[in-house]
């Protein structure tokens, strides 16, 4: 948080310990709200302490990327890649296979539900 905007988190400790560690989780916590992340990108401590919900920490990484770009932040970039678009085309006979599938799966369906329900 430092290196993105300059004393964010003036008084950290670099001891281990579980009480120190989750001290500096929530100071990380509170620089990047102010660094303008919202309540959903944050993830609560025990998401790291406790390695509860690693991808909430991980989307929280990425959210501070994102702002950091938006506040011209001229260090290593970090993003996922954006699949690129490619159109599709689909034939009417593909459209009308695809319906009459559809159909007879859904017949299929209530038939099998209606079944379930008599046994």
């Amino acid at each position: 948080m430092n290196k993105l905007q300059p004393n964010a988190i003036p008084k950290f400790t670099t001891t281990t310990g579980g009480f120190r560690s989750r001290e500096n989780i929530c100071l990380f916590q509170n620089a990047a709200r102010v660094y303008g992340l919202g309540d959903l990108d944050l993830f609560q401590t025990v998401d790291l302490f406790e390695k509860r919900n690693i991808a909430q920490v991980t989307h929280c990484i990425f959210a501070l990327a994102r702002q950091a770009q938006r506040k011209s932040f001229n260090g290593p970039i970090l993003r996922t890649s954006t699949p690129e678009f490619r159109p599709c085309e689909v034939t009417e006979e593909q459209i009308f296979v695809r319906k009459s599938l559809t159909g007879f799966l859904d017949e299929g369906l209530i038939k099998f539900a209606n079944s379930s329900k008599s046994s």
